[in-house]
């Protein structure tokens, strides 16, 4: 009877073997993952593409006169088909047909860069979210086309600061104009959480916001 310790040491592991087509040197393996990462990111515009499609499926059966909660029916359901299908939540779902809607139709170039593999995912998100305030159609494709710029060469950490210095500076209306309105909208809640504990939440100003922090943490440390 065979020693299966020999057996097995002579045995190679798939995951340990050396593949027989992988790159034979360092810059056919970076050119390899680049394409990974181009291909990757025209799979991610597709699949946008086809999200935003599928909105524009379920407005036109939602068209029906009658109450909000009948004429979104359609969407719901087609949230709950796509859930199944990817095994994930309808409200995550949800989420993504949001955003695909807003990248698809409020900022197409970004879209197409993402397509082109010329940003990723990640690039996408900084750049919607800095320029979602702009409504000005306009104003935001000069901003897209100089974020873009950016995005190409930069990392979705450093372009957050430019894409947000970029936005304030393009939009059609003053900044602190608003600020005045958007203070408007402060609020304040609480949330309650488990064991007997809850989060005070508030929306204000923020140099209030950082003032009052700046106060707690003193309190806390008996400094007041």
């Amino acid at each position: 009877m065979s020693d299966p310790r020999r057996t097995m040491e002579g045995m190679t592991h798939p995951a340990m073997a050396a593949p027989a087509d992988g790159p034979a040197d360092v810059e056919t393996l970076l050119e390899a993952l680049a394409s990974t990462r181009r291909r990757r990111a025209a799979l991610d515009a597709e699949e946008t593409a086809l999200l935003a499609a599928a909105v524009d499926l379920t407005r036109a059966q939602d068209a029906v006169p009658g109450p909000s909660e009948v004429r979104d029916i359609p969407l719901r359901s087609l949230s709950a088909q796509i859930g199944a299908l990817w095994r994930t939540s309808d409200r995550t779902v949800q989420r993504q047909l949001s955003d695909a809607v807003v990248l698809v139709g409020s900022f197409p170039a970004t879209h197409a860069a993402l397509e082109a593999g010329e940003v990723s995912r990640a690039h996408v998100s900084v750049i919607v979210a800095e320029g979602l305030p702009i409504r000005d159609d306009e104003a935001r494709a000069l901003y897209e086309a100089a974020v873009l710029e950016i995005a190409r060469r930069e990392t979705p950490g450093r372009l957050r600061p430019a894409a947000r210095m970029l936005a304030n500076r393009l939009h059609p209306v003053p900044l602190q104009e608003r600020h005045a309105l958007a203070a408007t909208a402060r609020n304040v809640w609480v949330r309650d959480l488990d064991d007997g504990m809850a989060e005070l939440i508030a929306t204000l100003p923020a140099t209030l916001a950082h003032g009052i922090r700046d106060r707690l943490d003193r309190y806390a440390r008996r400094e007041i």
